[in-house]
């Protein structure tokens, strides 16, 4: 089965995929609107949850209890992602959107790598030339320009997008290895409620306390992020899934960089030169290399397999 633009699935996952890409360009407002990332992440997480939790039981009729196991590893997961969000929007804080895009979007090169630590074995030579051809394409996108060097805030930027990539790794094998017990869309709803719950303890144990900046543009935007950029394209996702299969959804996906670049140069004005536009060309034909038909893209060795609840 193929995927063709006509194709109900096809329009899913495209659909998804820009909302999710948008999600660095309204990051981006909501800076510019002086509202802070603390504010961003309690916002998202606090209109998600309960969409979430609604969208489990009414849209895909998920029945039944989480059991006290259950809630430990969605307490994990829940955890990752909490991390990985804020090292994303902070990155998103420091740098371009299309470059904090393009760096988060390698973490399927972490996902192999960390997969084949874990299974104590070395990675393939395949899954090498990928990692080193995507990342000597990110290595063209952000070389200094001509006799610019690169300033300290884009080298926060990086450090922080690359931490989040990382971290976004971890907890796509940790959810996998759940996703065994549970379905996706009470998993979705229960690990961001303990995303939810570390956002409020975060803030309440930072030393401000709740004292946020935010301007009603701001909150605006945050709102945006959070429904159309974080609640409708899981729901999105999980139905071409369900249509296509994993795989060739994130076919689809792998345009999301590309997105973003396009959409960060029409609305925020940003801008890339010819060597960069290589570069991001290389990076992204770096990550189309792990989705080739002789990539495996489930790791069966993790963990055994569990029936749902």
């Amino acid at each position: 089965m193929h995927l063709k633009p006509n194709d109900p699935s096809f329009l899913f996952v495209l659909m998804a995929t820009i909302a999710l890409s948008f999600k660095g360009i309204l990051a981006k407002f909501v800076f510019a609107a002086d509202t802070d990332v603390d504010f961003l992440m309690l916002v998202r997480f606090a209109i998600a949850v309960p969409l979430f939790w609604i969208g489990a039981r009414v849209v895909y009729g998920a029945t039944g209890g989480i059991d006290g196991r259950q809630w430990g590893h969605c307490a994990g997961t829940g955890t990752l992602f909490f991390l990985a969000t804020y090292f994303d929007f902070t990155a998103l804080s420091y740098i371009d959107a299309g470059l904090s895009r393009l760096i988060l979007f390698t973490f399927p090169l972490f996902v192999v790598l960390i997969a084949a630590l874990m299974e104590r074995r070395l990675p393939t030579g395949q899954h090498l030339v990928a990692f080193t051809v995507s990342y000597s394409g990110l290595l063209l996108v952000v070389s200094p320009q001509g006799d610019t060097p690169l300033s300290s805030e884009t080298l926060k930027g990086i450090v922080w997008a690359l931490a989040a990539s990382v971290t976004y790794a971890f907890y796509l094998i940790y959810s996998q290895m759940i996703l065994k017990q549970l379905s996706s869309s009470r998993f979705t709803a229960a690990s961001n409620t303990v995303t939810l719950i570390l956002v409020v303890l975060f803030l309440a144990g930072s030393g401000r306390g709740f004292t946020m900046e935010y301007t009603p543009e701001g909150a605006g935007w945050s709102v945006l992020i959070a429904t159309v950029c974080t609640v409708i394209p899981f729901f999105l996702l999980y139905e071409a899934i369900k249509r296509c299969g994993a795989r060739r959804a994130s076919l689809v996906s792998l345009s999301g960089p590309a997105i973003t670049l396009l959409f960060a140069c029409l609305l925020l004005g940003e801008t890339l030169d010819a060597t960069q536009m290589l570069g991001v060309a290389i990076s992204i034909a770096g990550l189309c290399m792990l989705e080739m038909k002789s990539f495996p893209t489930r790791f069966p060795k993790l963990v055994r397999k569990r029936k749902r609840c």
